[in-house]
């Protein structure tokens, strides 16, 4: 896709919202911005998507049983619901289903806390009688746990999607330009780039 660049014949520099760094995050917050009628510019100084970033690499692992604190899980039940969202509206699959194995001593704070999350919030998880075969080879006393709605997300797919998205719904995303300064006036926000200047109001 050719991201939408200036023109500077357009009247204005003026954007409600401008949001620096089009990642995973940036990419998301410009799309959902776009849908509440905000007037966005995006900004990254790389390509679209890039390695540069948090979000480099092929895959990334998403599940609801999420031991480190069940407080995630409300935001986790909200983020597979946007996926679905995200993939109806772009025709692009971003998250695939495929399960995901816990194994561990019984009494594991991790396998633990994965039970309890499960439990406090109806999560499906199988307790597994017997290892899978010709998979992996782990102590016989191992407790095996299986999560059927977990899976992974893919980075590069998912940004694309969001900022096409959001620029189909009236974003301007720049790419390759690179911010050099953020000034946080008492009215507006001026954000100085290797291209010039824009305003918003955040």
């Amino acid at each position: 896709m050719e991201w939408r660049i200036f023109d500077p014949m357009e009247a204005s520099r003026h954007f409600d919202h401008i949001v620096i760094g089009t990642g995973s995050m940036g990419s998301a917050t410009c799309y959902y911005l776009t849908k509440r009628g905000k007037r966005v510019l995006g900004i990254e100084q790389f390509s679209l998507p890039h390695d540069q970033g948090s979000h480099g690499g092929q895959t990334r692992i998403i599940r609801k049983a999420y031991y480190e604190h069940p407080d995630y899980i409300p935001l986790l039940n909200r983020a597979y619901h946007n996926w679905q969202e995200l993939e109806k509206e772009t025709q692009e699959r971003c998250y695939y289903e495929t399960g995901i194995l816990y194994a561990g001593k019984k009494g594991n704070s991790i396998l633990k806390g994965v039970k309890s999350a499960a439990a406090k919030y109806a999560i499906p998880l199988e307790l597994l009688r017997h290892q899978p075969s010709g998979v992996f080879k782990l102590p016989p006393d191992y407790e095996l746990l299986f999560e059927p709605e977990a899976g992974f997300l893919l980075p590069d797919i998912a940004i694309r999607a969001f900022a096409e998205a959001a620029v189909n719904r009236g974003a301007i995303i720049h790419t390759g330009e690179k911010v050099l300064d953020i000034d946080y006036g008492s009215d507006l926000v001026t954000v100085t780039t290797d291209r010039g200047n824009y305003t918003c109001e955040k």
